[in-house]
């Protein structure tokens, strides 16, 4: 909203600073003032105020003396090498509406698989290519990209929107086996399991009712790769109880 006087001045080796909103109402003097030789504001498309009217989505040359010009993929999604840190990746994620993405991907290599995932994904409508300002701007987005889906998530699911589709015994005893729908999401064949255990809990109990104590401490819990758009799990009850019930979570 505000950048206060010399903010950035004098910052020699700063080549660049990347809006990820509208313009700033409230701006000092000499904010960028003596920064490096080829110094440039970056702004994402259809961001307003940089011609002055907070309305505007126009695109002038200079703002308060500066250059300016459209932020590039590699701007708002950079490319991490190998050796990226942890504190690199949440740099590189920062400005995305979904806190989650900060919260689940840490690793260069998930970051790298997401960053090829938000260059691809398209529209909820599924008309058009969404482009990586509308996935930074979605709060949907971590958990599009951890159910595998070739578009975002216009909405939520809510309560009720997941269920057990199937339970079944198997082989091994006390052991059982069960897929997890969603309402209207075909969960996709690429959603790793490790993305897929950060996305889903899934919890036993030995009872029912206002005494049940539903933890996901009382289960052991393996998962498959997605069945037809369903997410299959094997479960184990911890200490052999004469009666188990299970239930399970989607977290946003």
């Amino acid at each position: 909203m505000s950048i206060g006087d010399d903010a950035f001045g004098y910052c020699y080796n700063l080549k660049s600073a990347i809006f990820l909103g509208d313009a700033p109402r409230d701006v000092g003097t000499h904010i960028f003032d003596d920064c490096a030789d080829d110094f440039v504001i970056k702004v994402k498309k259809g961001t307003k105020g940089w011609n002055g009217d907070p309305n505007s989505t126009e695109l002038p040359e200079t703002w308060y003396g500066y250059p300016i010009a459209y932020a590039t993929v590699d701007d708002l999604y950079p490319v991490l090498g190998a050796n990226a840190t942890a504190e690199d990746v949440a740099n590189a994620l920062s400005g995305s509406v979904d806190e989650n993405l900060a919260k689940n991907i840490t690793s260069v290599e998930m970051y790298n698989n997401y960053r090829e995932w938000a260059l691809s994904v398209n529209a909820p409508t599924g008309e058009e290519t969404a482009g990586v300002e509308i996935v930074m701007d979605s709060p949907t987005a971590w958990m599009s990209f951890a159910l595998d889906q070739s578009k975002l998530i216009a909405n939520e699911p809510v309560e009720g929107d997941v269920a057990i589709a199937s339970l079944d015994t198997v082989a091994a005893d006390g052991l059982f086996e069960f897929t997890v729908n969603i309402d209207k999401i075909d969960v996709g064949d690429g959603a790793v399991e490790e993305n897929l255990k950060k996305l889903f809990k899934i919890e036993g109990a030995t009872s029912l009712g206002n005494d049940a104590n539903f933890s996901s401490e009382n289960v052991e819990i393996e998962l498959a790769e997605p069945v037809n758009g369903d997410v299959k799990f094997k479960i184990l009850p911890k200490d052999s109880p004469d009666s188990f019930f299970i239930r399970a979570k989607l977290l946003k």
